[in-house]
């Protein structure tokens, strides 16, 4: 099931054209790619803008259970088209957290990289998860978006003299986004682990 501008959008054999969810070292946010065929004339009713909900949840119902929910911000129309079934719609979406975007970066913090970006990630209501660092200091403000400047301390954050730090978002098990920070060369030299 999925909704977009708080309405359920039908579900039915070739309206889903694609939906690729990417979680990527490179990315401070989680982005969805939707390529759908709007039967029902909803982008008519202007429900498809810019930073729109976008909520779906995806997989099969094990035991009863409806698969766990993500919600998304509608960031870019890419390509828009009438066909014989409907509207083609094309878009790019990304994690809902307006304010991982937006909100400036307007105060210090102190302790190690790790502590300032949980508290960071905490204030704009993002989970967090961290292998911990030992580079305590008083991380200035910048006023870049938190995203933006989450990056920037992490970019210089260290747990040790051979760990090489990174930031990004992604799902684990349960299937939760959250702003992971971890040593990449311990993360690399863990056993079955990539």
């Amino acid at each position: 099931e999925w909704k977009v501008g708080g309405e359920n959008i039908p579900l039915a054999p070739g309206n889903i054209e694609s939906i690729s969810i990417m979680q990527n070292m490179q990315n401070i946010s989680g982005v969805a790619e939707f390529s759908i065929l709007d039967t029902a004339n909803k982008f008519e009713n202007g429900i498809f803008s810019d930073q729109a909900p976008v909520e779906l949840a995806l997989g099969p119902a094990f035991n009863g259970q409806t698969p766990t929910p993500q919600s998304f911000r509608l960031f870019n129309i890419q390509d828009v088209y009438p066909t014989t079934g409907g509207t083609s719609i094309k878009f790019t979406a990304i994690y809902n957290s307006p304010e991982l975007f937006r909100k400036p970066m307007a105060k210090a913090y102190k302790g190690t990289s790790a502590n300032a970006l949980e508290t960071m990630a905490k204030e704009v209501g993002v989970a967090f998860e961290t292998t911990g660092t030992a580079d305590s200091m008083t991380w200035m403000p910048n006023n870049r978006p938190f995203g933006q400047a989450m990056r920037k301390i992490a970019d210089h954050g260290s747990s040790g003299g051979t760990s090489a730090m990174h930031l990004t978002m992604g799902t684990t098990g349960d299937g939760q986004w959250k702003l992971m920070y971890k040593d990449v060369m311990k993360q690399l030299q863990s056993e079955g682990k990539a």
